[in-house]
């Protein structure tokens, strides 16, 4: 185990630049509302008009126009306990009011968080008309149920609760919402006996009438008149027997030809409820039907007499599918019951509201789960029987951005996990100036993404929450290549470009406590490594790749205190913990790692630091670690995934804490200085989105980022922020020829005008500079830079490096250096690609070993011969002679030319050039002239064959 070094370094300062980031929202996203509740209105402007129970922008509901072909607008989204839209979670609907505007309740919200109501022009218009009081008051009741208009002018209500005994009101209001309330609720006994009044009341001349959920004599529900101030209990539900069958009647009543008619959603013979009629004045009730599993279950939703004297309703569950039927059945005797439709998920589920009469004699109503978005539906039955969904609830770009953002052609590309048109989530291209389009859109199959995409070979692959491996052909449903098996886990979402052909990922359910794996582009899967616990459990954020191969990431659980590790594992599987963290300190790192230029890692914890609000650190790929800063709530709580520039500069977001508590935005430079850039402020603002969690990428030179929550309609937005400064990374030299070194450089310029200059010189001080051939533009891509020096004599060296500078600073990169390779490795390099060939390997096969391929100038992947030596008549007589082809500018070798008498020897040397020399020795006869042209030699024996003998010659290489 390698020893942890944990030093505090908490730095604050002011950022060493001239101008400061700039913070543009390039995209916000909307929150659908889900659970459609009550109904929907037919207006005289030919719209419908309705509710939902949650979604929008603050997740507290909406309301929400249809066109008669089923484009659903969200009109406002209710804003809580304050705000220009008071209320939250409006489940009661709405009722058209004589003025064309639109009046409903909601279940929560308004100053003590007791219930609303409001009204709303069809244009959008929206006015709080009162804030309910509990108990007690000026306004008393909380939980309100939907209201009733009478033709006296007055709106007629109830609430579930509030009043003296807290067990529920009936009240009057005007249209300017003063209102009266003209009972309050006792329960089982009393004067007003029931509680939790429910449904919309039904006002027949002066008298009102109404049901409540429970109290009555068996505290099962009771059906209720009031005229003036007498209250009267007509019915109190016996349960599963007895004489008035039902328990909880919560859909409210209808009133047709001096009869009432409803519902309880439970009880009956079989305890799925019942339809039942009674007398406006409490006599001869009667069960009309005892509902069955099979054929319809928990009526939801008031009954609607239509012409040919049925009244038609819903129920939430039953059916073959069990979410519901919609039924029909005579007001009066026979009660012949007969379901008309059936639900299935996909045309929706469990209908709860009440149904309209359409223009042409159409049934219309809401389901309040399935549809092709799974968050409820407004559907038509004709007069035929036959249904289709109106409308599905969700937005068709999607909303809650999910992945880091991939560039793209004039742009980027970003994950998004909810809603599209199959309620899955979507891939969005949204280019430089803010065009958003929809790429695709995920289905049942995938379900939705879970992390960003990978930009492979030009495919766009990614990982989705039920562990499916996708490719993103353009315009077209994600495309399934593989499948994570169990024993991997489903993945965290962000896989990493392993290099090796394998995509590598971090399951925290994998395995006992969590594991590595990998998946091929073919979309084979397999398991690297498993966690056991004492070396980490939870692994959560992405994985880095370090230098060496290998690759590094964080465990949020485990580890010798339970607090989290950092691990390296080998491609192998063997795991190593590099450290432990500690029950104090930092703990808890769920952002994975990024790696650095220099070959280090940093991370982030949730917890630990002075006030326990999360840390940054910087750890080695041998364990040191070292805190670079703690978070303080005012400028950060929570942090969240890093991003690394390409000169190691660390970018990052906390997904809490700021002035708004909505998450901050910072950097720390690579001078080790912390600097808070941005606060969040969720729903409005400049700096608009909620709870970011570090997505953040370099996508087209600028950060791009998303925040999942906030913006101005509550799904999250996209953002993209410029004036960071240039971030440049020298990069390796690239050796053109023998008189040209090719310098390097990546610069992320942000979009700002750029200019880089090279230094460069013999030693780490440099001293010389030259300039790119093409200058920087304002641009959002990650631009390269090349410029040309001579390169420096074999074994002498040269160090370089870039710098950038725009209106938002200055950058240097780190300085590197190279070293002319001798001329034997320059010449493996051009040949063989590699500087360390073996000098006696023959890749050829022509029994000619490399080295001496090189003195002689021949080509070491052609087959080629050396030079015979000949009989030549020199002026001394006949002797042995060679021809030799050498080039003076490989001076990294020695060539001898040798003579014998015999193979064996001895051997004699007779000329020899030493690092490129002359020849000279005395077999040297002629062929040497000045300069660095490749000549031939002409070498002969110095000694003369005697009568009968034979002489031997050979040419030795020294490397």
């Amino acid at each position: 185990m390698f020893r942890t070094i944990l030093v505090i370094l908490i730095i604050l300062a002011l950022p060493p630049l001239d101008a400061a980031p700039v913070f543009q929202t390039i995209a916000d996203f909307e929150r659908a509302g889900t659970i459609p509740a009550g109904n929907v209105i037919a207006h005289p402007d030919e719209n419908y008009y309705g509710t939902t129970v949650v979604g929008g922008r603050d997740g507290y509901g909406t309301i929400f126009r249809m066109s008669p072909s089923g484009a659903v607008t969200t009109l406002i989204s209710f804003t809580g306990d304050s705000g220009s839209a008071k209320g939250a979670y409006p489940s009661g609907g709405l009722t058209l009011g004589s003025d064309g505007s639109l009046y409903g309740t909601t279940a929560n919200g308004g100053a003590g968080d007791l219930g609303t109501i409001f009204k709303i022009t069809p244009t959008g218009t929206f006015t709080n008309l009162l804030d309910f009081t509990g108990i007690g008051g000026g306004k008393k009741g909380s939980v309100p149920n939907p209201l009733f208009l009478h033709t006296d002018g007055f709106f007629y209500g109830s609430t579930q609760a509030g009043g003296e005994s807290d067990l529920g009101t009936v009240f009057k209001m005007t249209n300017g919402g003063a209102l009266t309330t003209l009972a309050e609720l006792t329960g089982t006994s009393g004067t007003r006996r029931g509680t939790a009044p429910s449904g919309r009341l039904v006002v027949n001349g002066s008298t009102i009438y109404g049901t409540t959920q429970f109290g009555g004599t068996y505290d099962l529900g009771t059906v209720f008149s009031l005229a003036g101030t007498q209250w009267n209990m007509l019915v109190a539900f016996t349960g599963v027997g007895g004489a008035k069958r039902g328990s909880g009647p919560i859909s409210g009543l209808t009133h047709l030809g001096g009869t009432l008619y409803g519902t309880t959603e439970y009880g009956g013979a079989d305890d799925f409820g019942t339809i039942f009629r009674v007398a406006t004045n409490g006599g001869s009730f009667t069960t009309m039907r005892d509902l069955t599993e099979t054929s319809g279950a928990f009526p939801a939703g008031p009954l609607l007499p239509q012409a040919d004297g049925c009244l038609y309703g819903t129920t939430r569950g039953g059916g073959p599918d069990d979410v519901g039927v919609i039924f029909k059945i005579p007001a009066s005797t026979p009660y012949n019951y007969s379901v008309l439709s059936t639900f299935a998920d996909a045309s929706g589920a469990a209908p709860r509201g009440e149904l309209i009469a359409g223009p042409g004699g159409e049934l219309i109503g809401i389901t309040e789960a399935g549809g092709p978005a799974e968050n409820g539906t407004v559907y038509q039955m004709s007069a035929s029987l036959t249904r289709v969904v109106l409308a599905s609830f969700t937005t068709p770009n999607g909303w809650r951005p999910i992945g880091a953002p991939l560039a793209a052609a004039n742009g980027i590309v970003i994950p998004l996990q909810k809603g599209g048109v199959n309620g899955y989530g979507t891939a969005l291209h949204i280019t430089a100036d803010s065009t958003v389009t929809l790429q695709n859109s995920f289905n049942e199959l995938t379900e939705s993404p879970a992390g960003g995409f990978l930009d492979v070979f030009g495919q766009r692959l990614g990982l989705s929450e039920n562990g499916t491996f996708f490719n993103l052909p353009p315009s077209l449903p994600p495309t399934i290549i593989g499948t994570l098996p169990s024993a991997t886990g489903l993945g965290n979402g962000d896989l990493l470009d392993g290099g090796d052909g394998y995509f590598y990922g971090v399951s925290s359910f994998g395995g006992t406590h969590g594991t590595v794996f990998r998946i091929s582009l073919s979309g084979v899967p397999s398991l690297v490594a498993a966690f056991s616990g004492s070396d980490g459990a939870n692994p959560s954020g992405p994985l880095a790749r370090g230098q060496a191969g290998n690759f590094y990431g964080t465990t949020e659980a485990g580890g010798f205190t339970g607090n989290g590790t950092v691990f390296k594992v080998e491609t192998s599987g063997t795991i190593t913990t590099l450290t432990h963290f500690a029950a104090t300190g930092p703990r808890a790192p769920t952002g994975g790692l990024v790696a650095s230029i220099d070959g280090t890692f940093y991370g982030t914890s949730k917890a630990g630091g002075s006030a326990g609000l999360g840390t940054v650190f910087r750890i080695t790929p041998l364990g040191a670690l070292t805190v670079l800063t703690e978070f303080t709530g005012l400028n950060g709580s929570r942090p969240g995934r890093l991003l690394a520039a390409c000169d190691s500069t660390i970018y990052g977001t906390t997904e809490a804490g700021g002035t708004a508590n909505s998450g901050t935005f910072f950097r720390i430079t690579t001078e080790g200085i912390f600097e808070h850039l941005f606060s969040f402020n969720g729903v409005s603002g400049s700096v608009r989105g909620n709870a970011p969690t570090g997505h953040l990428s370099f996508s087209g030179g600028a950060i791009h980022g998303v925040a999942p929550q906030g913006g101005l309609n509550g799904g999250g937005t996209a953002f993209r922020i410029i004036g960071t400064g240039p971030h440049t990374a020298t990069r390796l030299p690239v050796r053109i020829n023998s008189s040209t070194l090719a310098l390097n450089a990546t610069v992320q310029s942000g979009g700002e005008s750029t200019s880089v200059i090279f230094d460069y010189g013999p030693t780490p001080t440099l001293g010389l500079t030259t300039v790119p051939a093409s200058p920087s533009g304002a641009t959002y891509t990650d631009e390269t830079f090349s410029a040309q020096i001579p390169p420096p004599a074999p074994g002498q060296t040269v160090h370089f490096r870039a710098r950038a500078t725009n209106v938002s600073g200055l950058s240097k990169g780190m300085i590197l250096n190279y070293t002319s390779p001798m001329p034997a490795s320059q010449w493996k390099i051009d040949h063989f690609g590699d500087a360390n060939a073996p000098d006696l390997g023959d890749p050829d096969n022509d029994g000619i070993a490399n080295i001496l391929e090189y003195a002689l100038v021949l080509n070491p992947i052609e087959s080629s011969t050396t030079p015979p030596p000949s009989r030549v008549i020199f002026p001394e007589g006949p002797r042995l002679s060679l021809w030799i082809t050498r080039d003076p500018q490989r001076s990294d070798i020695t060539i001898e030319v040798q003579a014998a008498p015999a193979p064996d020897g001895p051997w004699m040397t007779v000329a020899s050039s030493s690092n490129g020399s002359f020849f000279v020795g005395a077999g040297y006869v002629a062929g040497e002239v000045p300069g660095n042209a490749v000549r031939t030699v002409q070498i002969k024996d110095s000694a003369a064959a005697a009568s009968g003998q034979t002489r031997f010659m050979r040419i030795k290489v020294v490397h």
